[in-house]
C-alpha cells in the first residue's frame, strides 16, 4: 500500500482521483464508495484475468486543506501470470502525481470539455463492473475454435502429404 499526501480538500481530492482514472487505459470502470474509490481493470480475452485498484479516501484527516490517500491494487485470481497489479498501481500513482499540482476548477472544464457524464468510467457501485467469468468463458470457446481449426488444417496437410 502507497500513501500519498494531496494538497486539496478531501472532496477536491477525490476529484483528483477519478480524473487520473478517467485518464488511465488501464481502468475500464470505477466506482465511488464514498471511504474509497475502486478503479478495475478488466479481464482480456487473450490475456490476464484483471485487477483492482483501490485508493482509500479515510473521512478523517489531519487538516482540512490536504488529503492522505492511499493506493492498493490487486489481481482478480491469484495465479494470474499475466496481470500485474504493480504497474496499474505505479500508472495511477504516475497520473496522480502530474494531475495534483493542477487547479481542480481547470480540471473539471477540462474534463467537461474532452467528454459528456455517458462517457465516463464511473458506474454506481461495483456491482457493475463486468463480469469476470463471462470473459473467460469468451477466452476458452476462442481457444477451443483455434484448435479446431489448427487440428482441421493438419489433418487436411497430412492427406495431402500422404496422397500421391
Amino acid at each position: 500500500m502507497t500513501s500519498i499526501a494531496l494538497d486539496h480538500p478531501r472532496e477536491d481530492a477525490k476529484t483528483i482521483i477519478k480524473a487520473s482514472l478517467e485518464r488511465m487505459g488501464s481502468i475500464d470502470a470505477y466506482t465511488d464508495e464514498g471511504q474509497r474509490i475502486v478503479g478495475k481493470q478488466e479481464a482480456s480475452l487473450m490475456g490476464g484475468n484483471g485487477a483492482r485498484l483501490i485508493v482509500d479516501v479515510p473521512e478523517m484527516q489531519e487538516s482540512e486543506e490536504k488529503t492522505v490517500i492511499e493506493a492498493n491494487a490487486e489481481k482478480e485470481v491469484s495465479i494470474d501470470m499475466a496481470t500485474n497489479p504493480e504497474d496499474i498501481k505505479s500508472n495511477f500513482l504516475n497520473t496522480v502525481n502530474v494531475l495534483r499540482k493542477r487547479d481542480v476548477d481547470d480540471l473539471l472544464d477540462e474534463m467537461s470539455q474532452e467528454m459528456t457524464p455517458e462517457d465516463s468510467k464511473e458506474v454506481a457501485s461495483s456491482g457493475s463492473f463486468g463480469d469476470t467469468q463471462s470473459t473467460l468463458g469468451k477466452r476458452f470457446i476462442i481457444m477451443f475454435v483455434v484448435l479446431m481449426v489448427f487440428t482441421l488444417l493438419f489433418g487436411v496437410m497430412m492427406t495431402a502429404v500422404m496422397m500421391p
